[in-house]
């Protein structure tokens, strides 16, 4: 299963390096989920728009400015934590339907919990963008892979962000193939059903995939501010 019944290649150019950004995944997944629905990624000038317009607007500001932040945040009005840093899936619901917005689309959003048989039955499901928040530490082995001569085996535990205990991270779900399979470290192939639109590269022809248990692993992860099992489903309203 591939989301919008698009092959590998034709999801993986919705990928775009994040590296000289401040924590944008989730602004990116957002924009690139939006991007779906018209056939189209978005270019760097857009995510570059769209990451400045979601630092305009974050939960700092409108503590400052108002005393209704809870409320605020409810109805999505707020786009990011504070400028440059995390964006929760229900933020990342509220730049999706603004984005929409600026297509002429209405695009319809619901974060919730689920298991991993409705994920998989989500990434089936004909023009609907799937995106999923995860978490780690060092002490994890999970690793996401990317057969590509500059993207082999990433280990997660070299992403835990050195100042905190553990990293949080946003991506698109964008396959679940039971069929395939990844290069393992001494060149055997290792069963990677999982495969994602992920900010980790420059648009090549390659998703980012993971085992079962490695995904099952740090999608499950739990922290203070990372829900555990959490998707944001998007799809469009006719």
């Amino acid at each position: 299963m591939y989301s919008f019944g698009l092959n590998e290649a034709a999801l993986a150019v919705y990928q775009v390096a994040s590296w000289t950004r401040k924590n944008p995944c989730g602004v990116i997944s957002a924009t690139q989920a939006a991007a779906l629905f018209r056939n189209e990624p978005a270019t760097e000038d857009e995510i570059e728009e769209k990451i400045g317009f979601a630092n305009r607007w974050t939960a700092l500001h409108a503590l400052i400015i108002f005393p209704a932040l809870p409320v605020l945040m409810a109805i999505g009005a707020v786009r990011r934590t504070i400028p440059g840093w995390a964006t929760t899936l229900r933020m990342s619901a509220g730049l999706i339907r603004r984005f929409g917005k600026d297509q002429g689309r209405r695009l319809w959003t619901k974060v919730r919990s689920g298991t991993m048989d409705e994920l998989r039955q989500a990434i089936g499901t004909p023009r609907t963008a799937v995106l999923v928040t995860v978490g780690w530490n060092k002490a994890m082995s999970g690793v996401i892979r990317m057969d590509h001569p500059k993207r082999g085996l990433l280990p997660l535990s070299k992403f835990a962000i050195t100042s905190w205990p553990f990293t949080a991270h946003t991506m698109i779900a964008a396959a679940y193939d039971p069929d395939h399979t990844s290069t393992g470290p001494d060149g055997e192939a290792v069963s990677t059903p999982w495969g994602f639109i992920n900010s980790w590269t420059k648009p090549v022809d390659k998703l980012f995939w993971m085992t079962e248990d490695d995904f099952a692993a740090i999608w499950g992860f739990r922290a203070v501010v990372v829900p555990r099992h959490r998707m944001l489903i998007v799809t469009e309203e006719k």
